[in-house]
């Protein structure tokens, strides 16, 4: 399961630190507009501004997630 968690900051940062952690999740996409990195391999940082609905919903298409949660 492929989960996006919109948001990279404190509470999103350690939740995608959580979900990583979770066995039936295969990876953890963290979108922000301020960059951050991460150790655990099955988080892949992208940055992303969701005040451009054109360019977010092409991103949403592009990597197609199980789950979207805001952060």
């Amino acid at each position: 399961m492929k989960i996006l968690v919109v948001g990279a900051g404190s509470v999103g940062g350690a939740l995608c630190i959580l979900l990583a952690k979770e066995k039936a999740i295969n990876s953890v996409i963290c979108c922000d507009i301020k960059e951050r990195k991460f150790k655990n391999k099955k988080i892949k940082f992208v940055k992303a501004d969701i005040s451009d609905k054109k360019g977010f919903a092409k991103f949403l298409n592009k990597i197609k997630p199980g789950f979207v949660i805001n952060a």
